[in-house]
């Protein structure tokens, strides 16, 4: 046992006296590379300084003063970015390595980041001097420019203050154009020192600013001599290169001056060939060559990935393309909230936003603030992210900021408006919008809101006014014009409306917002062939728009015979042959519907070399026909072949996958119908006809409970308005309790659809919930003013107690729809109860001439006389 405890002693010492010779070999090879690196330094030769710091480093890992020295000689060099990365990686940094970090962020512009740093120091530390200093700087970049400069004046004014806080106090003089001051300092360095390099390049640089080029050029050839030579270009002599080139420029010697831009760069080719790439690519942005500015700053990062610059730039060219999530995460990697401009902030803030990181973009929002505290645009958007994250009182403390700071821009009243309106706060929405009206009426979007305001809150006679006012100040304004006509068509002035917007098209032929209203309004009042002539100019303006087409046909079609409809379109194609193509696409379709194959096969070997979506629709429309045709034989296997031909030109087709799908029901292939559909579907799951088509089909294959739980869990996912009339028909008969739960359900998540609204009116009227019916109905007219039922009901509804407000209903209501006898019925008995006899035959006289034989527009005839 002795000999054991004998030999566990001797290996504990054996063991803790290597320990420490290993600790003091380390710190002995740890200072000779500290001492190699300070004799490469006096040499010039920073690269191999560089590698003995690392080397001492690597030997010696936990003795911060080789991290201090490694830092100072890579903010020396100029790699201010590297020697923050360096410091801020360090744990428990001692004051030096803090008044170092705070350095380098303040030579980036970092001065909220380097003042948090310097503020954790103690009032009083070993380096003072160094303190007073970095402080200075924090004073002058935040704005206190007369305290920094004091500061500075104190610090150069003793013994022991380092020659570079002079140089930097100089340098900042001399951007202020306090020259004089700049020449005392700069005189005083060269009195006790004449061949100091920096004082030279100061005072050529004063020489420079009040002309005296001859001298500006000896003192820079002077302080480059004194320069020494290094293997790593230094920014002291950067700026004396600079400065003797544009000098040498100045005074008509390019030649020389070139020599010496030719220097900068040779020292560092690929930094210069970057720099090239980087300006090419801006050059291409610029002229909105995306594509090739994408890929120039594309390869810019393959060969520099810390580029940040280059990084931010194609995420602004992502965003531009939609591509959001690339983007945010080009912009949020390499943004720095302290010091980049405006516009990227706003960029990063907007994608973190978009992509659901709003708390990351308050941050940077919370941070760029702290640097530009009375920056509007970023007040604004701080205030907009805030407000739709739920943080409305910092919201809109953010807003009303902005708009101290700028009162004149109306779009931050519309914001605080559109708040207001959400929270049911109409007046205090109404007080901004009237703000905004009086400082610039026109700011369309602002007047067009203040207006919609006025009208859903029934402030008729504000709205009348505000609308008269646009007219009268710019009548030849198509914006105005816009505006004046949609307000008179919301009053129900259907005729002014359209006049209106006529003179609009007389300044503007080609607005398509005008054409479509003009188009809406005639379709309206059942003026079919003046709604076809107006949709007929809006596929002139907009030929690719196949919705402009189909409201085309439907109209025509409703005044002409097919033949007469086909004459006409034909007789367009051949008149407008800009917009040839589409109209007779448009016959190809009509000519297979009505199984004329010959003549739509006719029409489209026209186009049967034309690769265009129009000509490729003939092509699949014909297939189409002959599908149908072999349908009409039940030959299904035929007529799902032609579909999928079909389906090789436009694939994925919605239509012609539901009709072979349907094809192949009928042939007792149900799995394979609902295999097309599912197929379909994983394209995009609300897919609301194929939804519709394949629930009617599992009704077939399966029972209706199966088809209902299909539908269910689609809708209980999220309610939608494509699916309502589908998704009632199977609640009504597998649970009818829940009709008016779900239709509310649906409201919530589509408040503007009207539909909705007045199905919901009309439960509530079933069950004689007359008051709850009424706030429904109109609540369909605020989505939708034209509600022909809502409006019809309500007069109805309103006809006893509030006759004036139920004739304007029922008023509107008819010039709606001017050959419904259930509405011409409603407006009739209004005018009955209102005591106008002659106006209530009248109505009722054509009612009846639509439904002679409706017994209840004959009793009601009967009560109108007194019978």
């Amino acid at each position: 046992m002795y000999f054991k405890n004998i030999g566990i002693l001797f290996a504990l010492t054996l063991t803790l006296v290597l320990s420490a010779c290993n600790s003091e070999n380390a710190t002995e090879k740890a200072d000779g590379f500290i001492k190699r690196s300070i004799a490469y330094e006096k040499q010039g030769q920073y690269r191999a300084t560089l590698i003995e710091i690392r080397n001492a480093i690597q030997a010696e890992p936990e003795n911060l003063d080789h991290i201090q020295r490694y830092a100072e000689v890579l903010i020396k060099i100029g790699s201010v970015l590297q020697a923050e990365s360096l410091l801020v990686s360090v744990n428990n940094r001692t004051e030096a390595l803090n008044l170092l970090l705070a350095n380098a962020l303040l030579k980036q512009g970092k001065y909220i980041s380097a003042a948090a740093i310097l503020g954790q120091l103690p009032a009083t530390v070993a380096d003072q001097t160094s303190k007073e200093h970095l402080e200075a700087l924090v004073a002058y970049f935040s704005g206190d420019q007369a305290t920094a400069f004091n500061s500075f004046r104190a610090l150069a004014g003793q013994q022991d203050t380092p020659v570079d806080v002079v140089y930097e106090f100089i340098n900042l003089l001399i951007q202020n154009r306090q020259f004089a001051e700049a020449k005392q300092w700069s005189d005083q360095i060269l009195a006790s020192n004449p061949n100091d390099a920096n004082a030279l390049y100061y005072s050529a640089k004063l020489a420079y600013e009040s002309n005296q080029l001859t001298a500006a050029e000896s003192l820079l050839t002077k302080a480059l001599i004194q320069l020494r030579e290094t293997d790593v270009l230094l920014q002291e002599r950067v700026q004396v290169l600079e400065l003797l080139s544009t000098t040498l420029t100045a005074l008509g010697r390019s030649t020389e001056a070139f020599v010496y831009q030719k220097i900068i760069r040779e020292a560092n080719p690929e930094a210069f060939a970057a720099q090239q790439q980087y300006k090419d690519a801006l050059a291409a942005a610029s002229q909105g060559d995306l594509a090739a500015a994408k890929t120039a700053f594309e390869d810019i990062l393959t060969q520099f990935p810390n580029n940040q610059q280059a990084a931010l730039l194609l995420g602004l060219i992502h965003l531009e393309e939609g591509d959001t999530a690339t983007a945010e995460g080009l912009l949020s990697e390499n943004l720095d909230a302290e010091t980049a401009p405006v516009s990227l902030i706003r960029a990063t803030a907007l994608a973190q936003s978009e992509q659901g990181k709003s708390e990351e973009a308050l941050a940077v929002l919370e941070r760029a603030l702290l640097v530009r505290p009375d920056d509007s645009t970023l007040l604004a958007l701080f205030g907009i992210i805030s407000i739709n994250s739920g943080e409305e009182r910092q919201g809109l403390a953010s807003v009303s900021k902005a708009l101290q700071l700028e009162p004149d821009r109306t779009r931050l009243h519309l914001l605080l408006a559109q708040y207001y309106v959400d929270q049911d706060q109409t007046d205090l929405a109404l007080g901004h919008l009237r703000q905004a009206y009086a400082k610039n009426p026109k700011d369309w979007s602002t007047s067009g809101y203040y207006l919609a305001t006025l009208l859903e809150s029934r402030e008729q006679a504000e709205a009348v006014s505000v609308r008269d006012s646009l007219y009268q100040q710019f009548p030849n304004d198509p914006a105005s014009l816009w505006l004046v006509a949609m307000t008179d068509y919301k009053m129900g002035k259907l005729d002014n409306a359209k006049s209106n917007l006529k003179a609009l098209l007389a300044i503007d032929s080609k607005n398509l917002n005008a054409l479509n209203a003009l188009a809406g309004m005639y379709q309206q009042s059942n003026e079919y062939d003046m709604a076809a002539d107006f949709w007929l100019k809006a596929l002139q303006v907009n030929p690719g728009n196949p919705s402009y087409l189909q409201s085309l046909v439907q109209n025509k079609a409703r005044t002409h015979s097919f033949a007469e409809l086909t004459a006409w379109i034909s007789k367009q194609a051949n008149t407008h042959k800009d917009i040839a193509l589409p109209l007779n696409s448009v016959l190809v379709e009509l000519y297979v519907n009505s199984k004329n194959m010959d003549q739509a096969q006719a029409i489209a070997d026209q186009y049967k070399n034309t690769d265009q979506p129009y000509a490729r629709g003939m092509q699949a429309n014909l297939l189409r026909g002959h599908a149908l045709l072999a349908a009409e034989k039940q030959e299904w296997t035929a007529a799902v072949g032609h579909l999928d031909e079909a389906l090789k030109i436009l694939p994925n087709d919605t239509k012609l996958t539901l009709l072979a799908a349907q094809f192949e029901f009928s042939n007792s292939q149900g799995d394979l119908a609902l295999t097309r559909i599912d197929e379909l579907l994983k394209l995009n799951e609300r897919n609301y006809p194929a939804v519709i088509v394949k629930t009617q089909i599992i009704e077939k294959l399966e029972n209706l409970s199966q088809a209902f739980g299909y539908i269910d869990d689609l809708w209980q996912a999220q309610p939608h308005g494509a699916i309502l009339n589908a998704y009632l028909y199977y609640l009504k008969k597998e649970q009818p309790n829940n009709v008016e739960r779900e239709l509310k359900r649906l409201v919530a998540m589509e408040p503007n659809n009207d539909k909705a609204h007045v199905l919901i009116a009309d439960s509530y009227l079933s069950q004689g919930k007359h008051v709850e019916a009424i706030a429904s109905y109109e609540l369909a007219l605020v989505s939708n003013p034209q509600s022909i039922p809502a409006l019809n009901n309500l007069a109805w509804l309103l006809k006893e107690n509030k006759v004036d407000r139920a004739l304007d209903y029922a008023t509107k209501a008819a010039q709606l729809a001017p050959n419904s006898a259930n509405v011409l019925d409603t407006l009739a008995w209004v005018l009955h109860l209102q005591g106008n006899k002659q106006q209530a035959l009248d109505a009722i006289n054509k009612a009846l001439t639509l439904e002679p034989d409706n017994t209840e527009l004959q009793q009601h005839k009967a009560q109108i006389l007194g019978k």
